[in-house]
């Protein structure tokens, strides 16, 4: 056993010349020395899942374990265009108006481009 450590100790205290040759085996060296010793980093990525499996099993157990009200119906379609129809007319102007000229501008360019493709279509 003492021989196996003198000769390790040995071979740790050879020291490479001031060649070429000696520096890049001192880099590679010490690049091998800091991979044995530096920490490895946790992977923040690879535990996202878990949260996201506790999250959707925590909505499926509210889901069915509240009691659902059966008198809760969806609006009709008219009832929503209707509301929001209410809705735009208590709106004041100053919030409404930027979205008309919005809206004009969408339909000249929609104007502008079907006349450059009837132009366009050879008859």
């Amino acid at each position: 056993m003492s021989e196996l450590d003198s000769a390790l100790q040995k071979g740790q205290t050879k020291q490479t010349g001031g060649t070429i040759h000696g520096s890049i085996m001192q880099a590679v060296l010490s690049v091998e020395r800091a991979r044995g010793v530096a920490p490895r980093h946790a992977n923040w990525l690879r535990w996202l899942p878990v949260p996201a499996a506790a999250v959707l099993v925590l909505c499926a157990a509210c889901w069915f374990w509240l009691p659902q009200s059966s008198n809760r119906a969806l609006p009709s379609l008219t009832d929503a265009f209707q509301a929001g129809e209410q809705i735009t007319d208590m709106l004041p102007t100053q919030l409404v108006d930027p979205l008309n000229e919005e809206w004009q501008r969408v339909n000249m360019d929609l104007e502008n481009t079907e006349r450059f493709l009837l132009a366009a279509v050879p008859f």
